[in-house]
This record gives C-alpha cells, structure tokens and sequence, in this order.
C-alpha cells in the first residue's frame, strides 16, 4: 500500500493542478455533495482543497470517482452596426505610423466571422483518491488525481485576448471564471498531523507545471514567408500552490476551521527570436545581424488568494456547517499574464479604476443527515458574487453572480467482510444573466479619426466615427447553468 501512495502522489505531482470545476464543486463526490463547505467537519480526501487539517479524521482508503458536468451557457452578442465595421481602405492609410500599436484587419477579412458563443460539451473525469496513515499516531497523508475523459488527446488548453484583439483570432468572447475550463488533469497531496485532541494542523499542495520555452527561427528569404528553418528550447519545472487548515473543537458538538490557499496560476513564459538573411543593426563601425525578440508571457487558469472561516456543529444525526470565503481577486491576471486593466493601448488612470476586478466574500453551508445507521443524506449551497465590474469599456471579462445547489446520498456496506462506501451526488449551478450595453467611448478607435493615405496624406473621411473589431460591441447577454453529477466508490483497509 505504501507503494501505491508514492505512485498516486508522483502522479499528482505529474500534472497541473489548476483552477477548474473541482474549486467549486469539489474534488471528491463527497465534498461534492455539500458544494465545498466542508471546512469544519469532512469525511473524505476532497477536504485536501476545503480544509487539509481535516483529513486527520479519515480512514485508511482508496476511492474511485466518476464526474460528469453537462453545460447549457451561453454568450449572446447584440448585432453590431454596419459603420463601425473596419474597412479595406485601413491598408491605404498611416494607421502603422500612428501611435496605436495594434493593427486590426479590415473586418471582411477576419479569419472567423463575429458569433456566440454557445457551452453545451458534456464533459467528464475520473478521479483517483488515497488516504494512508503509514501506522504513525496523530498522522495522516492523502492524494488525489481528477484525470479528463478526453481520449484520444491527454490534454486540451487554449488562450485567448479579452478585448478588440480576439477578433484577429476567433472573434469570440468567452466566460472568464465559470463555465469554460482548460481539459487538463488536477492534483493535490498533503498531510495533517494532531498538535493536540482538539487541535489539528493540515498542510497540502496544489502542484502546477510551469514553462519555459525559447522558439528561435531564421529566415533566409523574407518574400517567401512559408519557409524557414526552427529550433526550440524548453523548460519544465514545477510550482506549489500551498494551503494550510487548521481545526479546532473546542466542545464535543462543535468544530471551527481556518484555511489559506495562496494564488496560483500555470506560468507560461515563451520568446521568440526572429533572423533574417542580411538585416543587420545600423552601426556604422561593424556588421552586427539584427534578431527580433519577443516575449509571450502566459498565466493559464489563475487561482486567487483565499481566506475561509467554517463553523459547524453535531447533534444527534445531524451535521450542519457554514462557511465564508474571501477571494482577493484585484490581483487577477488574465490568460496573457495582465491584469484585466493593463492594456497595450492605455486608458486614463481614473478609467482604469473602473475595471479593475472586486474582492468578494462567497458564502457555502450544508446539511448531513444519518439515517438507518449507514446511510446519510447531504444538501448543500452556495453562493459565489462576481467580480468582474460591468464590461462597458474595452475588455469582455464575461462573469456574474453564481448560486448553487447540491443533493447527495452516502450508503455504507460490507461485502466479503470488507467495507465500502458508496457516494452519489448532483450539482445544480446557476449563472445570473447579465446584460452589457458597450459606452462607445471607451472602445479602441481602430481607424482613428485623424488617419491619412500613406500616398498623399490626405484625410480619409471613412476613418470618421468609431470602426472596431471588438466581439463585444456594442454588448452582450451571458449566462446559464451546468448540472453536474457524480458517483465513487470507497474501500477501507
């Protein structure tokens, strides 16, 4: 057994652990049930993310879960109008020598036209969980690995840009908290140890992989764009996203719990190095090649910082627990390693004040119930504020407030004089609609006004008014809801 406990804990150690469905559903079907509120009382090795010093409770086991998550989300854009479309006279202007560094296409000429975007992809993962005391008094390790059913590709991650640079791309807008996950593998490992009977400390890890890779590429003709010559260098290393959860049970009936998750997020740092055949530096006292670098700062799936206080409380057959969470989102980096106000293109500093993201306090409590001696039932809630402040401007940070429901079933039984639990569980989340009307002059003018042909510098009268590629404008619906359902098996030994 202590073989497989190395395994599992190597395996976690294999993958990243990143935000996903399991911050907010949980990374067992047990603390599923209760919609991650178990933070003063658990059962299972989900409390590794809830609250580590809690798996000091638990049995020596193996489980098996099986998660499914069946979507219905949707982004509905309002119909742009047809004047604030960019032009193909935009390649007979100046707009490369202006001081707005980014040059959009003309639209007619977007690789993908503008659309909604509609989640409805079912999707599903297999979750693996150990719990292992290694006979050491007042001690206890634990692991689990949640694995996409997403064969026959081990894995999949996109990127995109929140704001009028997407349209170059997809020219879509996507859900920025909720609802769109990367199909990566997710992992955690700790340990707990008994300071005192009434007194327990848990520490565990979040394990992210990060990168760092260097693409250098040399072009020997530059008219002939779709040939060149590429070499890479990459480097793998590992992250930890700590956590630390301590309980204390001051009366037999009551148990409070105390947790700190630090932020997190997968780093990607790429560079490109770019070579061209007889393109030098201008020195005028020797031949030095001139290479074009550029960096391509990444920071997948960001995890916030956490704060969490859970109080809960035993009597008879029930089991009740409340729990507060504080998310310090004003730190929040988006998928290009910004935070969502810092843009190529600047605003006015008490613009930016506008955008930038809002601590929120969350709010999750369940209920367990023991009935028949071995069995229980669990309905849990929880209720997640956004954010992300309205999108009037530039940025299509799509978000709003969530509420969730839970129901869960735990059913205890013996065969072949070994025991096991089985667990079933559905999720109901919830995202508010939410309606975003664009305020025109907060958009990027993509043909500035005072453009001029490159020939003649003459004014270019079509350049008048706002013309912009932004998916978002002039606004947009969002919301929806995903029902989740899972089930896993326990052996004790």
């Amino acid at each position: 057994m202590r073989r497989v406990f190395v395994v599992l804990v190597l395996f976690c150690l294999s993958f990243a652990a990143r935000a996903n469905q399991f911050s907010f559903q949980g990374y067992d079907v047990e603390s599923a049930s209760v919609l991650n509120s178990d933070v003063a009382y658990g059962r299972s090795v989900g409390v590794l993310y809830t609250n580590p010093a809690l798996i000091g409770g638990l049995k020596n086991h193996l489980s098996v879960n099986f998660n499914l998550n069946i979507p219905n989300m949707k982004i509905r854009l309002m119909d742009k109008p047809v004047h604030s479309d960019v032009p193909i006279s935009i390649y007979d202007s100046n707009v490369g020598n202006s001081k707005n560094n980014f040059k959009t296409l003309p639209t007619v000429e977007l690789m993908n036209k503008r659309g909604n975007t509609v989640v409805d992809d079912s999707t599903a993962f297999i979750g693996i969980g150990l719990a292992y005391n290694f006979n050491i008094p007042k001690f206890q390790l634990a692991g689990i690995i949640q694995l996409p059913v997403s064969f026959p590709e081990a894995a999949v991650l996109s990127t995109h840009y929140n704001d009028e640079r997407e349209a170059i791309f997809s020219n879509r807008l996507y859900f920025t908290r909720f609802g769109q996950w990367e199909k990566i593998a997710a992992g955690l490992a700790g340990a707990s140890y008994d300071i005192l009977p009434e007194l327990t400390l848990g520490l565990a890890a979040q394990i992210t992989i990060t990168t760092k890779t260097h693409l250098a590429i040399y072009i020997p003709d530059a008219s002939v764009q779709d040939y060149s010559l590429a070499n890479v260098d990459a480097k793998i290393s590992t992250g930890i996203r700590p956590i630390a959860g301590l309980v204390l049970r001051p009366l037999g009936w009551l148990s409070v719990g105390l947790v700190f998750r630090d932020e997190s997020w997968v780093e990607v740092a790429g560079t490109g190095e770019l070579l061209l055949w007889n393109y030098h530096e201008a020195d005028p006292y020797k031949t030095i090649p001139k290479r074009a670098v550029q960096n391509f700062p990444l920071a997948i799936a960001y995890e916030p910082r956490e704060y969490e206080v859970g109080i809960g409380a035993k009597i008879s057959d029930f089991t009740a627990q409340f729990a507060v969470m504080y998310q310090e989102w004003p730190l929040y980096r988006d998928q290009h390693n910004k935070h969502p106000y810092v843009l190529d293109n600047p605003m006015d500093s008490e613009t930016e004040k506008k955008f930038h993201f809002d601590g929120t306090f969350n709010y999750l409590g369940s209920i367990n119930y023991d009935y028949s001696g071995n069995k229980s039932f669990q309905m849990g809630f929880a209720y997640y504020p956004t954010p992300v402040p309205p999108q009037t401007g530039r940025t299509n940070f799509v978000d709003n407030d969530l509420m969730a429901f839970s129901l869960g079933h735990r059913y205890d039984f013996r065969f072949y004089n070994r025991k096991f639990t089985l667990n079933g569980m559905a999720q109901f989340f919830y995202m508010f609609q939410r309606t975003t009307y664009k305020d025109p002059k907060l958009i990027l003018d993509e043909f500035p006004d005072d453009s001029t042909t490159l020939l003649s510098n003459s004014p270019m009268l079509e350049a008048k008014g706002l013309q912009t590629n932004n998916p978002g404008f002039p606004g947009y619906e969002a919301g929806g809801f995903i029902l989740s359902l899972g089930v896993n098996l326990v052996y004790y030994f």
